[in-house]
């Protein structure tokens, strides 16, 4: 649409733009279809976030 635009942009950037909304997308359907998909985060990811910001990232 616009010439600026269309300068700048790469069909890579096409690319990684699918990737990132086809992982949204994932994100999404596992978080609404399953039921353990809504509670991982707060099972799985919440204790490491917080040892990463205890600077004691537990892995």
């Amino acid at each position: 649409s616009n010439a600026r635009i269309r300068a700048v942009t790469s069909p890579m950037d096409v690319v990684v733009e699918v990737l990132l909304l086809g992982q949204v997308g994932l994100g999404l359907w596992i978080a609404l279809a399953y039921r353990w998909g809504s509670s991982w985060f707060a099972a799985d990811l919440t204790p490491y976030l917080w040892s990463l910001l205890r600077f004691s990232p537990e892995t």
